[in-house]
């Protein structure tokens, strides 16, 4: 099957609830329960929550099995990745708009969800992670300019309608990290998003030295791949924006040797 292929017909009941709630995780024992409380404590009822379990083996099922009766669905096996875990859980899901809400993420608050239903007028509704300061207008986005310059659109904080993964396919399993903008670039060919200047999620965002550099690799390979790269300005910007991050990490890194 095609990386990006969309798998029709598995669906585990006719249940068709407003949200679906995807979790990925493997070997997060420390972080898991945090998440799964964030998400069984909204004051909002339409949702499924589905876990996607890589075949951990630190105690994480364990965790995950205790709140059994809150899961609508659980499975646990191991994958390709997290593009193939998303990919997973996205099949087997039954929402109208699906999130994807990592292990160690969590919402800010228990009105995320009755708050992102009052806006779901377009097919992709977003916001603000936590750990991110830049600032979205609150429309609709009719081009990939803004993603393009700023990378900026968090999985965890969107809101994807079922047939924008029908139109433009799931995950691509080549990229390793910087899976969600590959899908962003075509969602962004096609659909309109509406973002949301409300902080929605707080994002775990550690890292290590090796993921970031991947993290820049693939977003270079996802450009190439989606012929983006001829605007000498679109360069210009992005290497200063690039810079720029390369030099708060030296910053944060440095600080945190003294």
């Amino acid at each position: 099957m095609h990386p990006i292929g969309f798998q029709r017909g598995v669906k585990k009941s006719s249940f068709k609830p407003k949200f679906s709630i995807i979790t990925i995780v493997k070997n997060d024992a420390a972080n898991i329960a945090k998440t799964i409380k964030s998400v069984i404590s909204q004051n909002y009822d339409d949702y499924e929550y589905i876990v996607i379990d890589g075949g951990s083996t630190d105690g994480t099922l364990e965790i995950i099995k205790k709140y059994d009766a809150f899961i609508y669905l659980w499975i646990s096996e191991s994958d390709r990745g997290i593009s193939d875990a998303f990919n997973k859980g996205i099949v087997l899901s039954n929402g109208e708009y699906l999130q994807l809400l990592n292990s160690g993420d969590t919402f800010v608050d228990d009105d995320v969800l009755q708050l992102v239903s009052r806006f779901c007028d377009a097919p992709v509704v977003t916001g603000y992670a936590k750990h991110d300061a830049s600032k979205v207008p609150d429309v609709l986005l009719k081009n990939s300019d803004i993603l393009r310059i700023k990378s900026m659109i968090s999985h965890q904080a969107s809101f994807v309608r079922r047939d924008v993964y029908e139109r433009v396919g799931l995950y691509n399993l080549n990229f390793k990290i910087r899976m969600d903008y590959e899908f962003w670039l075509r969602a962004l060919s096609v659909f309109e998003f509406r973002f949301l200047e409300k902080y929605l999620v707080d994002f775990n965002a550690g890292a290590s030295m090796e993921q970031i550099e991947l993290f820049y690799q693939e977003e270079i390979y996802a450009n190439i791949c989606h012929d983006i790269s001829d605007d000498l300005d679109y360069y210009r910007i992005t290497l200063n924006y690039y810079l720029r991050k390369v030099l708060r990490i030296l910053k944060y890194l440095w600080i945190g040797t003294v």
